[in-house]
């Protein structure tokens, strides 16, 4: 088995906190493809790793779909070397080594699960297969299944709805199957006149949980919102290594939770709490916690986070994205506008991120700093790009103006 992942330069310190969780897993070093001159450069120069050049990566920084194509053109590759290719995203982290088990399954083609997109295909099986965690075996039906996955993807726009669409264009019917007592996934169809097994693993194996708290998991690809990310790199540099268990929340927090707040808020903000109580709070994670204070209904606990966020010097963009979201919560409108100027004049990677960072302008009543982040995005990512951009934020721009 040959494990496969993907890196660019901003994700580079996510790699190497992956490669010190499961690095005594792998066997042979990992293959990185390296969307990057930045990623290439560090893999090179790293034992633990095999690097390999993704040739066009104009785009790959700042269009996650281009980066999403690639890497699954990286994936169809190396299954043509002939061995089963595990792939993992980096934020997948190897609480114990799953090849073995991987290794005991005949099927053409092993998938996590998750419960998101696409939506309609989740409400017909219950369930959606994940791109993060995933192993294909080098037969003639995954590589036929490969080359359909592959014409579909450039029309969706994402590989994960890709591969859903197709095997639901193809009648999956998906069959329990016990695996000692946990209840897989199995379904059994035709393509191109090859047989194909696909199997979808239970969560007790591979888990959308955080790492802290996944239970006996050997996987844990947990979501991580955009603006949180340089907080959850913090939180996860401290847990490597340790053997600790995450605070309950108060009963009395727990019992005033908003019905909307989500069980992954929940469980990063216990991630916090058990970081506070060590006194390793970064900037990011004192952002990170005010938003979510805010989320949770927390004024007072959200004015305090926020408060020690700002006098630590947030830097990040995501976490500044996520510190004016607790300011403009708490109607602090001009504090949230001073902590997004960095934005404004330098623009970001994320397109996604650059959007919600101008509706927080819109809504703390600055549409001229919203159009001068508009226009420095722009300029990043070209006229053909930024009109699509724009397109979103006309109407937007418009009210904010009024």
């Amino acid at each position: 088995m040959r494990v496969l992942t993907s890196v660019n330069g901003p994700y580079l310190r996510l790699l190497e906190l992956w490669l010190k969780q499961a690095e005594s897993s792998f066997g042979q070093s990992p293959i990185v493809c390296c969307m990057d001159d930045e990623a290439f450069a560090w893999c090179s120069s790293d034992a633990r790793v095999h690097a390999v050049r993704e040739p066009e990566t104009a785009s790959a920084e700042i269009d996650r779909h281009a980066f999403w194509y690639r890497r699954f053109a990286f994936l169809k590759d190396q299954l043509h070397g002939g061995d089963t290719i595990v792939h993992s995203d980096l934020d997948a982290f190897w609480l114990e080594n799953p090849l073995p088990v991987l290794a005991e399954f005949q099927d053409d083609l092993v998938f996590s699960r998750e419960y998101g997109i696409p939506h309609n295909i989740c409400d017909a099986w219950g369930f959606t297969l994940c791109c993060g965690f995933f192993a294909a075996r080098p037969t003639v039906a995954t590589h036929a299944f490969f080359e359909r996955w592959d014409k579909v993807i450039p029309e969706l726009l994402s590989d994960q709805i890709a591969v859903n669409a197709l095997l639901f264009d193809l009648g999956a019917e998906w069959r329990p199957v016990d695996l000692e007592g946990l209840t897989a996934h199995r379904a059994l169809i035709e393509i191109d006149g090859e047989a194909l097994s696909v199997l979808v693993l239970p969560d007790e194996l591979v888990c959308r949980e955080l790492p802290f708290d996944a239970g006996d998991a050997l996987v844990a690809h947990p979501f991580f919102e955009r603006p949180f990310f340089a907080s959850y790199l913090d939180l996860l540099e401290q847990w490597i290594g340790r053997d600790s268990t995450l605070p309950e929340l108060p009963a009395d927090t727990q019992a005033a939770l908003p019905d909307e707040v989500k069980k992954r808020d929940i469980d990063a903000y216990r991630a916090l709490l058990w970081s506070a109580e060590r006194n390793s709070m970064s900037a990011d994670n004192w952002a990170h916690k005010a938003s979510l204070d805010a989320r949770m209904g927390l004024v007072d606990s959200s004015t305090e986070s926020a408060n020690r966020a700002l006098a630590g010097g947030v830097e990040e963009e995501g976490s500044l994205v996520a510190l004016a979201t607790a300011l403009l919560s708490a109607g602090r409108r001009d504090d949230a506008v001073r902590v997004l100027r960095p934005l404004c004049a330098r623009g970001t990677s994320d397109p996604a991120l650059a959007r919600q960072a101008a509706q927080l302008l819109l809504s703390a009543k600055a549409p001229l700093s919203a159009v001068r982040l508009a226009i420095r995005m722009a300029r990043l990512l070209g006229l053909r790009r930024s009109m699509k951009v724009f397109a979103g934020w006309i109407g937007n721009l418009r009210a904010g103006a009024a």
